[in-house]
């Protein structure tokens, strides 16, 4: 599966999903839904999608670089708080075929 075809399959499971995060937030503070490859790739339907609770410190470290977080990294982490009023935010990591990069891309969900 796909970047996008992963997005749509976020989207169909909206419902779900947001039921999910309304419970972890409650439980663990404020955090994203995290999708990784080798969660994703291989997954056979909309159904066997893994994902990763990361809290906004987990997600804070991930995005840390040497130089420290970046800008995009930390307007993002100020996003989280107004937009999840209304939704619940997600990350895809994806890594193209190479697991020596990696690009997030950030989504808010219903927001």
């Amino acid at each position: 599966m796909n970047r996008s075809a992963l997005l749509a399959a976020i989207l169909d499971r909206q419902n779900f999903l947001q039921e999910k995060w309304d419970d972890l937030y409650r439980n663990q503070g404020l955090g994203v839904f995290a999708f990784l490859p080798e969660f994703y790739e291989k997954a056979s339907s909309p159904d066997s999608i893994e994902w990763e609770y990361w809290t906004a410190e987990q997600l804070s470290r991930y995005l840390k670089t040497d130089g420290g977080l970046s800008e995009v990294g930390r307007r993002w982490l100020t996003t989280i708080p107004r937009a999840v009023q209304k939704g619940f935010a997600a990350v895809i990591i994806c890594n193209d075929g190479d697991p020596s990069t990696e690009d997030a891309h950030f989504y808010l969900i219903g927001s």
